[in-house]
């Protein structure tokens, strides 16, 4: 049973990343609404992950996704010693994310092995003493920079965390990664795409759906282009007159009650848009089916677009 869903509100403040180190036989059973890379410097015992228990010892790393269920238990008369990194996807400047190598880090490695990709199957990682000591040494950064706050310390945490998942994607076959790249980033548009068609009514930002895929927000927009065919202004405005048209066939409500509950309070910018895109009004549109008249084939999207590897980006 869950014990407690953390938010980040009370850990983050006014920034977007928080770290610690602490000392705990057994953590609550809890998940979080952010990214949290675990590194145990010490300790025997469990940690449960979702449905799955992992033998746990000095030396691995745990990436653990948002709204994963998870807990620590320490061996009888052990305790583990734990850092947490936590961060929100805001925290990396766009400059960073734009950079073809760093997409692939965040891409191949923490948004999708965590995300339950059928390649990897399992969050953690297990340094050998080499890696173990540098990462130990990047973590012992963190904690002095983000305890000092002194000027330039989120620059040096962004760059010691960047160094960290770098680290990290060495442990993890490269031609596997490389072989699946083209599918992760479908992956995450789809998640996007999805998105939008559960909250079309919405007042949806490229900033949310550009962070929800960990992209820059031009990068997002150049790429969901090219896997839909269209911006993500004319998806949504599609998939909304495409509801329209819904509840015109199947409901007796105003025209004016469809325009709203489809996201549109202004009636004129509503009826020309849907006139742009079936060729009539909303009022000739409902007329048409009473009459029992044939509609034209309307140039709107399915319930969902599927993914289909040969399109693959």
């Amino acid at each position: 049973m869950l014990s407690h869903y953390d938010t980040g509100e009370s850990l983050f403040g006014d920034g977007d990343i928080y770290i610690n180190k602490c000392k705990t036989n057994e953590t609550a059973l809890h998940a979080h609404s952010f990214v949290e890379i675990a590194f145990v410097s010490d300790g025997d015992g469990i940690h449960k992950i979702g449905d799955e228990e992992f033998l746990c010892k000095k030396g691995d790393i745990y990436i653990i996704n948002h709204d994963i269920l998870h807990q620590f238990i320490a061996d009888k008369d052990c305790e583990f010693e734990i850092y947490n990194c936590i961060f929100k996807p805001m925290f990396f400047n766009y400059s960073f994310i734009d950079s073809k190598k760093f997409y692939d880090v965040t891409h191949s490695y923490l948004l999708k092995i965590i995300d339950g990709d059928v390649t990897f199957k399992t969050p953690k990682i297990t340094l050998n003493l080499n890696d173990f000591i540098c990462v130990h040494a990047i973590y012992e950064d963190m904690l002095y920079e983000y305890n000092r706050k002194e000027e330039g310390y989120s620059e040096v945490f962004k760059a010691d965390l960047i160094k960290l998942i770098i680290l990290i994607l060495r442990t993890i076959r490269k031609d596997t990664i490389n072989n699946n790249y083209s599918l992760y980033k479908n992956e995450l548009l789809e998640k996007t795409i999805n998105y939008i068609h559960d909250n079309y009514y919405k007042d949806i930002t490229i900033e949310e759906l550009s962070m929800m895929a960990f992209l820059s927000q031009s990068h997002f927009c150049r790429l969901f282009k090219e896997y839909s065919g269209m911006t993500v202004k004319e998806f949504t405005q599609r998939i909304r007159i495409n509801e329209a048209c819904r509840l015109l066939r199947k409901t007796n409500k105003k025209i004016a009650d469809i325009a709203a509950e489809v996201g549109y309070n202004d009636m004129k910018f509503f009826i020309s848009l849907f006139k742009k895109l079936t060729s009539m009004a909303p009022n000739e549109y409902r007329n048409r089916i009473e009459s029992n008249n044939s509609l034209p084939d309307l140039p709107i999207l399915p319930s969902r677009i599927q993914y289909n590897q040969k399109d693959s980006i």
